[in-house]
């Protein structure tokens, strides 16, 4: 039923009652309506397949919102906003080389990890006169599993005699899963204060819709005095995650006179060609932990422990059991301790929970952990201890 208060789907035992209600008037209120009979069983069968065509209208209603569209449903929605679901990325990786001296290794030759994570060389390398050398390589697969830490891709898919070792000194970094339901919900949430030009939260909004920014914060010292180390009349944006040009030109989008001030500088030139610089912070990221005792009842299933350090990272924000990427908190936001013991106590199966956080694993705590403006608190569940 739709109405001036909405839409109200009819559920199958509804929709039964109704049918038998206009059966007993059609019939007579003797009429056998049980289960097993002929006119019990056909009330009871286009009962349920009118309930599926109740449920299919109101998700049909419901796609109109975003708060309750979910899928392609969601991304239909965010041409309203000027955006788009952040798609997955893949991983780059710098790869260091020993073999044959003056030798070049061709751009698109595969190196992969032992358990068969596949990258490609994005430029030729040319081994040195020690026959050392250097060259980026991409990810072949999107995603976090492209993330992969250093000194594990040693795997010469196309062995070449010219090629001895191989190896990632560093970490691989920037792959990510496309853009879940949840995260993209709260960006559109957000997009609303994106109107504007040189105000805050048109600055954060336009810096959050960035691929691969997963936080940002700003400062604004309007005084005519240095402020915490800020320069007057400046704004110090902190960001976490995303390609500093890509900041950096967003940032000149709602340049109108204060300057941007931070670590990282980058030149960005306008329409007639004149360079300025744009200049924005990396955020601090703070490492928190965790550690939970559980006590459960008959009901607690194998996936408890899981699905308990998942519900804290998706709070906090960080790296879940199976790798997803979850954005959490933003800048400056504390960590709030009741809601992280809530999450727990949510959990099918558990009874009750002792929990605690911190900043090190050695100094945690029953209460709030605060957070500074140019911070953001994430947790892994690598670092989330489960007890039963």
């Amino acid at each position: 039923m739709l109405d001036r208060f909405g839409f109200k789907r009819k559920n199958y035992a509804e929709l039964q009652t109704e049918m038998e209600a206009r059966a007993k008037t059609l019939f007579g209120e003797d009429a056998n309506l049980s289960e097993r009979s002929p006119l019990g069983i056909f009330i009871r069968l286009f009962s349920w397949f009118l309930s599926k065509t109740w449920e299919l209208a109101e998700k049909v209603y419901n796609s109109a919102f975003i708060t309750k569209a979910e899928g392609i449903q969601l991304d239909r929605l965010t041409a309203f906003f000027n955006t788009s679901r952040n798609p997955e990325q893949f991983a780059i990786v710098d790869l260091s080389f020993s073999g044959v001296p003056n030798s070049t290794i061709l751009e698109g030759t595969r190196f992969e990890t032992e358990s068969g994570i596949d990258y490609a060389l994005t430029e030729n390398v040319i081994l040195d006169l020690n026959g050392l050398g250097n060259g980026s390589a991409v990810c072949l697969t999107a995603g976090i599993v492209g993330n992969v830490p250093s000194g594990s891709i040693i795997v010469q898919s196309e062995p070449s005699a010219d090629i001895y070792d191989v190896t990632n000194p560093l970490a691989s970094e920037g792959g990510r899963d496309e853009e879940t339901d949840a995260e993209l919900l709260a960006r559109l949430k957000s997009s609303g204060a994106n109107v504007g030009s040189g105000t805050p939260d048109a600055i954060v909004s336009s810096v959050l819709g960035i691929a691969g920014v997963r936080a940002a914060n700003i400062s604004v010292n309007n005084a005519n005095t240095t402020v915490n180390g800020q320069p007057p009349h400046s704004n110090a944006v902190y960001v976490l995650g995303g390609e500093g040009q890509i900041i950096a030109d967003t940032l000149f989008n709602h340049y109108v006179g204060l300057q941007f001030f931070g670590t990282d500088s980058y030149v960005v030139k306008d329409i007639s060609g004149n360079s300025h610089t744009i200049s924005f912070t990396p955020a601090t990221q703070i490492t928190i932990f965790s550690n939970v005792t559980l006590t459960t009842d008959n009901t607690f299933t194998t996936t408890g422990v899981t699905e308990v350090k998942d519900s804290i990272v998706r709070i906090i924000g960080g790296a879940s059991s199976d790798g997803t990427l979850y954005v959490g908190l933003n800048m400056g936001e504390d960590v709030i301790y009741s809601k992280i013991l809530a999450a727990v106590m949510g959990i099918q199966g558990v009874v009750d929970a002792t929990v605690t956080i911190g900043k090190s694993a050695g100094t945690q705590g029953a209460s709030n952990l605060a957070i500074n403006t140019s911070e953001v608190a994430q947790i892994d569940a690598d670092n989330i201890l489960v007890t039963v």
